[in-house]
């Protein structure tokens, strides 16, 4: 029998994750008619193994596909093309929901006139060490991430530039696209971005919440960081449009920063202007970090805080800055 909903989860190497994420899905959605395709990029942990053993136990409703590219637009096109439901939504494995997560956001979708329908994302610690800690509070704080609304939270039903994984309906894909391949970032982003461009919406419900495991350690950041700003570049490429004014703000910023500092070796005032904007920005950064200190009562994230944010905002505006440098200037096209 054709499921009426196909759950599709993009992995490699979640043999930590993959097993809880299945068995949560099939407990709490018995009333539903779903299948769960779990689209592997070639893992070389027990990933494959433990989703063979659900194959084996549902095989009515567990499937594994192969991803021999192993990144995330080629499985979520692979997971597409081979999903048997009416409506797909999309799960990541490094991330744990709520009991109600699949049949609220169907049900805002079929309730709604929109195309897209996401949860609120708060991302959780790694660990307990006090850098992991800094790492989840950065990537929800106004300071941090500027004021994307699937990680800041809503209080009502907001429709958004964009949201975080994706409940949909099959038919959305036939006339939107596919999602691009040259984007192993901020693939989702330039895919929603083509739904408003279609006439579509995409909605960002406050009622279903999703905890998200953060990077572990500031190496990781800066790379995560450093992907998304490149990537940012190369979706404004094809777009030829600016997603949002927030992500400008890094490079624009250490751009002038930057640019002032090779100034001030002949002109006072530049230096006085790299002292200003330098102090600007520690200012705030301590500012910020001195709130979320208090408001999470941990005198430590005012000491590492203000670091995370360093490393956030420097490695997007590198990013994106060296991704200009090669889509805009150099004209690569991928």
């Amino acid at each position: 029998m054709k499921p009426e909903l196909s759950i599709i989860i993009p992995c490699r190497n979640e043999e930590k994750y993959i097993q809880k994420i299945i068995e949560n899905i099939i407990i709490h959605n018995q009333d539903m008619s779903f299948e769960i395709i779990v689209v592997d990029g070639m893992s070389t942990d027990r990933t494959r193994e433990i989703v063979r053993e659900f194959e084996k136990m549902y095989p009515d409703i567990v499937r594994l596909i192969d991803n021999p590219a192993k990144y995330v637009p080629h499985a979520l096109n692979l997971g597409i093309k081979h999903a048997r439901g009416d409506i797909l939504i999309r799960m990541d494995a490094h991330a744990i929901y709520p009991t109600d997560y699949v049949k609220k956001l169907v049900e805002w979708l079929k309730k709604t006139d929109a195309w897209n329908v996401g949860p609120v994302v708060e991302p959780v610690p790694a660990g307990n060490s006090a850098i992991q800690k800094a790492i989840a509070v950065a990537q929800k704080s106004l300071f941090g991430v500027g004021n994307s609304l699937w990680r800041m939270g809503v209080n009502k039903p907001t429709y958004a530039d964009t949201t975080w994984c994706f409940c949909m309906k099959k038919e959305t894909f036939k006339q939107v696209g596919e999602f691009n391949e040259k984007l192993i970032r901020n693939q989702d982003a330039e895919f929603n971005a083509r739904i408003i461009k279609n006439g579509g919406k995409n909605l960002v419900v406050p009622d279903v919440r999703v905890k998200l495991i953060a990077r572990g350690n500031l190496k990781g950041v800066a790379k995560q960081y450093f992907q998304y700003g490149y990537y940012r570049a190369l979706s404004a490429k094809i777009l030829k449009k600016i997603f949002s004014i927030r992500q400008f703000i890094p490079p624009i910023f250490f751009s002038i920063l930057l640019f002032t500092l090779l100034l001030a070796v002949k002109f006072t005032i530049a230096a006085y202007l790299f002292v200003f904007l330098l102090a600007s920005y520690t200012a705030g950064s301590v500012l910020f970090a001195a709130y979320e200190s208090i408001k999470h009562k941990s005198i430590a994230l005012l000491f590492t805080l203000p670091l995370t944010y360093l490393i956030i905002h420097s490695a997007f505006a590198t990013g994106f800055l060296y991704g200009y440098f090669r889509f805009f200037i150099l004209k690569k096209k991928n």
